[in-house]
């Protein structure tokens, strides 16, 4: 354990997680002579982690959904939303967790959603009466449900990280999202009788003759994940493929169908997806390394067997899961939580009859609620940050979901067929 708690002191120091794994690694072993590693081995065991053809898919969905917000999707999803919600008091609310859904199924990512849809729809509900903590509050918790839906960045890094497969992730997902997406729904509904908002005729109303006119402009968009799906499932292509058949649709869509993309907006944009998936690399190459020293001194089985030292039933291992997932998750970057605590529990819920795709939805439903209680919060970070707010005014209108979410998160752990349906039709 002591591999793992320098890891956790160097954090605490501020230097950055990816960072933090190769420290405490070269440490350990500098200061360790039972491990069959030295620091020879450091470059390998990291360039062996990122040696992985479906780790390419993940800088393809980040510049395929970059490209879609640049096309102008963000406002056709929000047009289509108020189009399916219609007119009622808690109507802004709604539409923001349906866009939400929406854009986190062609982004994958769940901070870009809090950022792309909380941008406009803030300042629109607060026009329509929310309070500005509470509207933001809403934007940062629908932000997290469309990495449920396809494609999803952290389910493609537990796939590369368990071994399961990612077609089966990406369908097991899907009923869960909905799910969370309907509970936040009914949620607002409730809390929007304290917002007391009232719809804005001009924002809100719709003619008839302008319906099929919005939902033919958001469609090409939301055909992004049905071809993702459509193209594995039928086996056409792999899912790293089906990442770079979705850049050339998004490239086609923004330039020749919404005409909102300039080919010399693609230099700038490849370079900000870049960047964004240079950082997730660095953690996953590191990770690697410091995964493979975890490994040599048996820390998964250690954690696996001080659980089971607690307790031998199945009910109340699973609950332990859980619990060590959303400690986790309320400081440590998804991520790299990801990478660390697959190997750790995978096995332990293999051993209690978890299926690895169950288990993998369970493990994204904690990390998500991890992304919405502080102190890491990324998406209250981001959702403070466009609101112009300091992150205290958030904590209390966000407790709603994240309470809501922790019975989510038990009713996804201990119902496992509706993480297992859609796999299991599909064989």
């Amino acid at each position: 354990m002591t591999l793992f708690g320098s890891f956790l002191l160097i954090i605490a120091t501020g230097i950055p997680v990816a960072f933090a794994f190769a420290i405490a690694g070269m440490l350990y072993l500098t200061f360790s002579d039972s491990l069959s590693l030295d620091l020879d081995n450091i470059v390998t065991v990291t360039f062996s982690g990122l040696d992985s053809f479906v780790l390419m898919s993940i800088p393809f969905f980040i510049f395929a959904g970059d490209l879609m917000k640049q096309g102008g999707i963000i406002d056709r999803l929000v047009k289509l939303s108020g189009l399916i919600l219609g007119r009622s008091k808690s109507a802004m609310g709604g539409i923001s967790v349906l866009t939400s859904t929406f854009f986190g199924a062609i982004s994958g990512s769940s901070a870009a959603s809090v950022a792309a849809v909380g941008s406009i729809m803030v300042p629109e509900m607060q026009r329509q009466g929310y309070k500005k903590p509470a509207a933001a509050a809403l934007v940062a918790a629908a932000g997290f449900i469309g990495i449920f839906i396809p494609p999803s960045i952290p389910l493609i890094l537990y796939g590369l990280a368990s071994g399961a497969s990612i077609g089966a992730l990406f369908l097991a997902g899907i009923i869960p999202g909905i799910l969370v997406m309907l509970t936040f729904m009914g949620l607002n509904v409730f809390l929007a009788r304290n917002n007391s908002p009232s719809p804005d005729e001009d924002v809100v109303k719709v003619n008839a003759q302008s319906k099929i006119s919005i939902v033919l402009q958001a469609l090409p968009g939301l055909l992004l994940p049905v071809l993702i799906l459509g193209g594995i499932y039928s086996g056409l292509f792999t899912p790293t493929e089906a990442a770079a058949v979705a850049v050339f649709y998004a490239i086609v869509i923004s330039k020749y169908v919404y005409k909102s993309l300039n080919f010399s907006d693609l230099p700038k944009l490849a370079l900000g997806s870049a960047i964004t998936s240079a950082s997730i690399m660095i953690i996953i190459g590191f990770s690697a390394f410091f995964g493979r020293l975890m490994t040599l001194d048996q820390i998964p089985d250690a954690i696996s067997e001080a659980m089971l030292t607690l307790t031998t039933n199945p009910i109340l291992l699973t609950l332990l899961m859980n619990l060590f997932l959303l400690f986790l998750g309320m400081f440590v970057e998804t991520a790299t939580i990801i990478m660390i605590a697959t190997p750790i529990l995978l096995p332990l819920a293999i051993e209690l009859g978890i299926d690895p795709v169950h288990f993998g939805v369970i493990m994204i439903m904690n990390l998500s609620v991890g992304l919405i209680t502080p102190p890491m919060s990324l998406n209250l970070f981001v959702a403070a940050r466009i609101s112009d707010l300091e992150l205290r005014h958030l904590v209390r209108p966000i407790l709603p979901y994240v309470f809501t979410s922790l019975i989510l998160m038990l009713v996804i752990s201990y119902v496992p067929q509706l993480s297992m349906y859609l796999p299991n039709a599909l064989n």
